[in-house]
């Protein structure tokens, strides 16, 4: 009896809180290289009469080539709805040689307000809430947990809230692929806002995810201005 119940609570904390632990590289015009860790925790909040979620996410630089002149360590902490989309969101962002910046943004009935702090000076904004739900990037990339039946050509709209600002990011689904990761060979959906012939812009962010029940991001690649970003999943837990 003792042992049941040990398993079974030990099954209720892995599906109320998960971390992701990924591996991330920098593909550059000098070559590709490991570049540290992004470490992301997701919540369920069991005891909200309304189900939301929590996700905060860590990120830092360890290779010291790649600190040289791409040194970035971001925070995230956001509360969310069940689907994804955020109700608050909290980011920090410490770039090289480059005051630290914060944000704070909050979905209103009407509108999104937030603030942006660059070292002691603070400025307020209000924009308007589109008519469906507003995600972060990070949201996009975990709400296909909640999706079922996904298949290839399918196609998915969401409207990204990024620095105060939100547009509209297009995902579809090209192909199928066997992606090697800690657990042994998994075949994945790949999901891309752009054609695979077409050349990625910053901002371009292309997902693998686990074609079975779970659908976990094993792979992520986003376009920046440095290069192109990949994270690669080292771990579940």
């Amino acid at each position: 009896m003792i042992k049941i119940a040990i398993i079974f609570c030990f099954y209720i904390t892995q599906c109320l809180s998960q971390t992701y632990t990924y591996q991330t590289h920098l593909k550059t015009k000098l070559g590709s290289f490991q570049a540290g860790k992004n470490i992301i925790i997701v919540k369920n909040n069991s005891d909200d009469s309304t189900p939301r979620r929590t996700l905060t996410s860590q990120s830092t630089i360890t290779n010291k080539f790649i600190k040289s002149f791409y040194s970035i360590q971001d925070s995230i902490h956001m509360n969310l709805n069940y689907d994804f989309s955020f109700i608050t969101l909290y980011k920090s962002i410490q770039e090289k040689k480059k005051p630290l910046k914060i944000y704070n943004s909050k979905v209103m009935q009407d509108s999104i307000y937030y603030t942006k702090r660059i070292d002691s000076v603070l400025t307020q904004h209000n924009i308007a809430t589109p008519q469906y739900p507003v995600y972060d990037a990070m949201g996009i990339i975990f709400s296909f947990q909640n999706t079922t039946n996904i298949k290839i050509h399918d196609a998915y709209h969401f409207n990204e809230y990024r620095k105060g600002k939100i547009r509209q990011v297009n995902l579809s689904i090209h192909s199928e692929e066997l992606m090697q990761t800690p657990y042994g060979e998994i075949p994945c959906f790949v999901l891309s806002s752009t054609s695979p012939l077409e050349e990625r812009k910053k901002g371009d962010i292309k997902i693998w995810i686990s074609n079975d029940d779970k659908q976990i991001p094993i792979k992520i690649e986003n376009k920046t201005k440095n290069g192109i970003l990949t994270l690669l999943l080292e771990s579940v837990e």
